[in-house]
């Protein structure tokens, strides 16, 4: 062969070699971002439902400008999200009853007490991440979790949320 031939298949393997490596980044890259994507839905939606709960009266079962005792609609998460893991008997209960999903316990229903203030918790997880809610009664912390390495290359994707009777402030940590 020719030094031109050689120098043109070198440059090739080379040139292949680069679009292999960009599109693995790529791909890694959108899958984070789509558990980043995920997780903020998830957040906005219980957010939906923990205001209207705030909001609602307590002869119609609802927190009576006080978020205790609010926990998270079955519909908001389907039986695919769980994953087999979580499928096993809850052993996290304290206080309160178990919350029930079809094929096993999803979540974990935590009452604690700190002093003088109330609060609750609720852990929930899915196949694409976990949230951990605590409910005091003005606001809710949302700590969520993905499933995907996040942008420090090293830790999962997290978001920290704080729902009020107003808004919701999202905070993504990786």
């Amino acid at each position: 062969m020719g030094q031109q031939q050689l120098l043109l298949i070198t440059l090739g393997i080379i040139l292949v070699g680069i679009a292999i490596f960009v599109a693995i980044d790529i791909f890694v890259t959108s899958a984070a971002q789509a558990n980043r994507d995920y997780l903020t839905n998830k957040i906005y939606l219980f957010s939906d439902m923990a205001i209207a709960y705030y909001k609602k009266p307590v002869e119609q079962n609802g927190g009576g400008g006080s978020f205790i005792g609010w926990e998270p609609h079955s519909a908001l998460y389907t039986s695919e999200d769980i994953s087999s893991d979580e499928e096993k008997e809850d052993t996290t209960k304290s206080k309160g009853k178990g919350l029930e999903k079809s094929g096993g316990k999803a979540k974990g229903l935590l009452k604690k007490k700190n002093g003088d203030s109330e609060q609750s918790g609720i852990i929930i997880s899915t196949q694409q991440g976990t949230f951990n809610f605590t409910m005091e009664p003005k606001r809710i912390i949302v700590a969520a979790q993905g499933i995907e390495t996040g942008d420090d290359g090293k830790n999962f994707v997290r978001i920290r949320a704080e729902i009020t009777e107003k808004n919701t402030i999202i905070e993504v940590i990786n």
